[in-house]
């Protein structure tokens, strides 16, 4: 079964990090199938990343605009493994699992959760146009209710928390405050769970037919 909605995606880092650089430009996001790519804003980010690291005192602490694409690109590349999961297996993939999720720790928890991942890693609407995070989590983008499109973002900041590759950038995903104020650590173990109970992919997907949980999670060394 095939879907005509198509959740956009961006590549999140803190809006710490955003104020600290003073950039507000989106990097990556992923439309349908397509990724884009704002070279420019990532070149800049770079450039102001390595003024305040002091690269000249320090090289070692050197950033390289292949740096910020390369995480970019990771993390577009997994948002289009789960689409390519919704178009071709289970369309109401993320939809139920905030269902079985907030089942297992409460509406509530849940949604404070997503609140304050909005607030720490807030999405162009939000950072720019002005949306309150309230008001984003009870909207939709390209007719998709924006909640899915938290959860879906929640665990792509946990994967790339937990991937060695992101650790030189860790200030730009730090989740620190998620995990000392919400339930945000119990939900990748519960995520894993959950995609126990869906469906394998497709060999199309990921060249043989694995749970997704599997898929994404082998992304990231030992975990």
């Amino acid at each position: 079964m095939l879907t005509n909605r198509m959740p956009s995606y961006e590549f999140h880092i803190s809006r710490l990090s955003r104020e600290k650089y003073s950039v507000d430009d989106m990097f990556f996001g992923l439309s349908g199938n397509v990724i884009f790519v704002n070279f420019h804003a990532t070149r800049l980010f770079a450039s102001k990343m390595n003024q305040k690291r002091d690269v000249i005192n320090f090289p070692e602490r050197l950033v390289r605009a292949g740096h910020i694409n390369a995480m970019g690109l990771i993390d577009e590349i997994l948002h289009m493994v789960v689409q390519l999961y919704r178009q071709q297996i289970n369309p109401s993939v993320m939809d139920e699992a905030l269902v079985w999720l907030a089942g297992k720790v409460g509406r509530e928890a849940l949604d404070d959760t997503l609140l304050h991942f909005v607030q720490e890693f807030p999405p162009m609407a939000v950072y720019r146009q002005g949306l309150s995070p309230q008001e984003y989590l009870f909207s939709a983008t390209n007719s998709v209710p924006n909640r899915q499109i938290a959860l879906e973002e929640l665990l792509m900041l946990w994967l790339a928390n937990a991937n060695p590759a992101f650790s030189p950038f860790q200030e730009l995903f730090d989740d620190s405050t998620l995990e000392r104020e919400t339930i945000y650590g119990k939900l990748p173990s519960l995520f894993h769970t959950f995609f126990d109970t869906q469906p394998t992919t497709h060999e199309a997907i990921t060249r043989g037919g694995r749970r997704l949980g599997d898929f994404l999670r082998g992304t990231t060394p030992n975990l």
